[in-house]
């Protein structure tokens, strides 16, 4: 796998991906045991009510 061969041949102290990108390396265990999985949640600022609203408003344009 490329990425591996990259990362052995680095200087790289860790390997970092997102949760979702994770997946895609489901079938490789061995090199994702060696692969910290980071976790993004969203949050909608300043509410939820605005956001949504804005959505709504720009699909009724």
């Amino acid at each position: 796998m490329k990425i591996q061969k990259e990362a052995s041949q680095s200087s790289a102290q860790i390997l970092l991906t997102t949760e979702k990108d994770g997946i895609k390396l489901i079938d490789f265990p061995d090199f994702l045991r060696d692969i910290y999985l980071l976790r993004i949640e969203m949050e909608i600022a300043p509410s939820q009510k605005e956001f949504e609203d804005t959505i709504l408003e720009k699909l009724t344009a």
